[in-house]
């Protein structure tokens, strides 16, 4: 619908790009949360699942970068380098040895149990600051822009993805390392939040 409405602007095709992170994200949990998935199963859909999950962040951050009209970041050419890297860096590494993260079981079906390694703390690392930059990047287009709408606009999407990165943060990253409370995962749930922002948009 986003790319039917103009697939010709850069913000359309990347907010694109950020539900299909978002779409892929979903689809392997289908199979992580159901209780009757086999670990096999749970496993094959994870390739997926950390290709939404994992990219999530860079588009968002670039998608950011749009919104607040910050053109001249986006023609350097070292930005996509630092967009991408981590990313795609960490998803290969994971494919190759699972070095990462691994599966669990939990009452819910299988959560997450993250490896304690140096690729793993880059890659959380990663993903907490480019949220969080892209958050202040809205905030601060939103208190600077003079156009009401934007404005209006800034503060939605600032909001609705500050909450959807709290939860989400806090159910994907620290709840896993509290082996005592079976909380599920729920940064893809959350991704819903960030989504209805998009929509009222």
């Amino acid at each position: 619908f986003i790319l039917i409405k103009n697939h010709r602007h850069p913000l359309n095709r990347i907010c694109a790009a950020v539900l299909i992170c978002f779409l892929f994200w979903c689809i392997g949990k289908t199979f992580a949360h159901n209780p009757h998935a086999t670990l096999e199963e749970a496993y094959r859909f994870m390739k997926v699942t950390i290709v939404g999950a994992w990219s999530f962040s860079s588009f968002l951050l670039w998608f950011a970068f749009i919104v607040s009209e910050k053109k001249k970041v986006l023609r350097k050419f070292w930005i996509y380098p630092v967009l991408f890297a981590v990313p795609i860096i960490a998803i290969c590494v994971q494919w190759i040895d699972g070095s990462l993260l691994q599966y669990v079981s939990r009452p819910y079906g299988w959560g997450l149990q993250w490896h304690k390694t140096w690729m793993t703390l880059v890659l959380l690392a990663y993903i907490f600051i480019t949220i969080a930059v892209a958050v202040t990047i809205i905030f601060v287009y939103s208190r600077k822009t003079g156009h009401p709408v934007k404005k209006k606009q800034a503060q939605i999407l600032g909001i609705s993805t500050l909450l959807a990165f709290v939860v989400g943060y806090a159910t994907n990253i620290i709840a896993p390392r509290m082996a005592s409370i079976p909380i599920p995962d729920l940064g893809h749930n959350m991704g819903l939040v960030w989504a209805v922002g998009i929509v009222y948009v």
